[in-house]
């Protein structure tokens, strides 16, 4: 695969390069899930990061395409063959904030490629031990379910106001908290910061089912958020008996209220 390729020219041109004193690589690569349509994605650590002409290092490495700065500020690429590249810079500075990323699977001699000052490597042992320290999902119930109150209450308003394009937009709010609550539910946390990675494999063909329901589009959105209020319930019922959680009842109550009508 030209990811491959492009990975170890990368890896090489980081490692000559004396404007960049740490690195690392994330994503896909260090966690063995790769496939051919898997991006290639970078941390670049300079003391000088305003003086390092990125475009002009990644075109010494591989020809590019297409070179953007994307709606999250991050520089994304596309290289040969619609491969994707994502690269951050930043000063050396921010390399103790490494320890404080979300917690993912975290695999420091996978992720490491240059650390100069031996920082790095301190900062990602130090986030691998605060994942495996990290407490159970389901200390997350109560702001996942907050969350999904707010998102629904937002949603079902805007759609009841007649804006249906902006009614669909909130829409992926509500179905990503019940992706997190399904996964909470089926223990398949696999992929919890990115919830619908990998979802077909990971959940049950029933709740993959419940999730598809609360899909649609513009002419089905009254369907969408009513399968989606019921799917939330459920859900709940069976997570409070595990996990501590204050449902809110007046807000269920006004919410059962709103939606009756599109009950059918």
């Amino acid at each position: 695969m030209l990811q491959h390729v492009l990975l170890h020219d990368f890896r090489a041109a980081i490692l000559r390069e004396t404007r960049i004193s740490a690195a690392l690589t994330y994503g896909s690569w260090t966690q063995g899930e790769a496939d051919e349509f898997s991006d290639i994605e970078f941390y670049l650590f300079c003391e000088r990061p305003q003086d390092f002409d990125l475009p002009a290092f990644l075109g010494t490495v591989a020809p590019v395409s297409l070179l953007l700065r994307n709606e999250f500020g991050t520089v994304n690429v596309l290289f040969d063959r619609l491969v994707r590249g994502e690269f951050h810079v930043e000063p050396t500075s921010a390399i103790a904030l490494v320890a404080s990323w979300p917690e993912r699977r975290i695999d420091p001699d996978r992720m490491l490629i240059k650390d100069v000052q031996g920082e790095l490597h301190r900062a990602l042992t130090e986030l691998r031990a605060r994942g495996e320290a990290a407490p159970h999902r389901g200390s997350e119930l109560q702001q996942l379910w907050d969350r999904f109150l707010n998102w629904m209450v937002f949603g079902s308003g805007v759609l009841l106001r007649g804006e249906r394009a902006r009614a669909h937009e909130l829409l992926w709010f509500v179905q990503d908290i019940l992706v997190r609550l399904a996964r909470l539910h089926e223990h398949a946390l696999q992929h919890w910061l990115s919830g619908k990675r990998q979802l077909e494999r990971e959940i049950s063909s029933q709740a993959l089912n419940r999730y598809a329901a609360c899909t649609g589009g513009l002419g089905t959105l009254e369907r969408s958020y009513v399968e989606a209020w019921t799917w939330g319930q459920e859900l709940l019922s069976v997570l409070q008996l595990t996990y501590p959680v204050e449902p809110h009842e007046s807000v269920l109550r006004a919410l059962d209220d709103r939606l009756r009508a599109w009950r059918h």
